[in-house]
């Protein structure tokens, strides 16, 4: 009955999973970590590509996986 009225996902279904928020999420990750410390923070807003180029550098550096 909850599936019906859309409360739950269909059974086998993907997660709908919103990018901008995945990256975002990531690169609040990265800048909280106090073991990589970034040179200088950037001044302005960055773009989405830069945040998950950041992210993507941690990734390797660390080893950790936060993007799928």
């Amino acid at each position: 009955m909850l599936r019906r009225a859309g409360y739950l996902e269909e059974e086998g279904a993907e997660p709908e999973v919103d990018e901008t928020a995945e990256v975002e999420r990531a690169y609040r990750y990265v800048l909280s970590d106090p073991v990589f410390r970034v040179g200088a923070r950037p001044r302005g807003p960055l773009s989405i590509e830069s945040k998950r180029f950041i992210v993507e550098l941690y990734e390797r550096y660390s080893g950790k996986r936060l993007l799928e």
